[in-house]
């Protein structure tokens, strides 16, 4: 019988990565933020603009980000597993395929191998997907992770995410569990876990 497919997030779901960012944009832009400064309702160097008066355009933060952060493998060396998910992924693997999916670029591929080679749970994950990557032809370009879960077409068993808009868009096409530290219980469509303890109970 055909395993079936779990999507994880990477950043906040597979590994805590959040301290690892704001210590690069605080060493970057000479700031001193907390992640509380942060409006996640703005893109990352509209946050940046704001809170240090600078006029970045996407293109040229996003340049320095991905050179500097996304590419960094000694930066990444520091990023550690959430506490239980590499022995719930290893145990959810008799019965699953595991992807990533992950808003990070397609030029940090590498990066995302390395740390979860580095972790011991690189042979579980069949593929990765990058929502913003280059095509065929070089062009940049957006795959949202809901149209890269409807692409399983009805294999996809679980998606996890700690963005609640992630899971929002996904929630009508794969049982989406909410990771935001709320004990599990499903309201409005939605799992909400507070650990992988939680997650382990629903996708095991």
């Amino acid at each position: 019988m055909k395993k079936q497919v779990i999507i994880l997030d990477f950043d906040g779901v597979v590994v805590n990565t959040e301290h690892l960012q704001l210590e690069y944009l605080n060493k970057k832009y000479g700031m001193n933020s907390k992640k509380e400064d942060y409006d996640h309702s703005l893109y990352l160097h509209e946050n940046v603009n704001k809170l240090i008066g600078l006029g970045l355009s996407f293109e040229e933060f996003f340049e320095d980000f991905t050179k500097g952060y996304t590419m960094s493998k000694k930066i990444h060396d520091e990023a550690v597993p959430l506490r239980g998910a590499i022995e719930v992924i290893r145990e959810a693997s008799k019965k699953y395929n595991f992807f990533i999916s992950t808003m990070r670029n397609s030029l940090g591929s590498e990066v995302v191998k390395h740390v979860l080679h580095r972790h011991g749970i690189l042979s579980y994950f069949k593929g990765s997907h990058f929502v913003y990557r280059f095509d065929e032809h070089r062009n940049f370009v957006k795959v949202s992770k809901a149209d890269f879960i409807s692409s399983f077409r009805g294999k996809a068993a679980f998606f996890v995410d700690d963005s609640h808009r992630e899971i929002e868009d996904a929630k009508e096409v794969v049982p989406s569990i909410w990771l935001n530290g709320s004990s599990h219980k499903k309201m409005n469509g939605i799992w909400r876990a507070k650990n992988w303890s939680e997650i382990g109970d629903l996708i095991l």
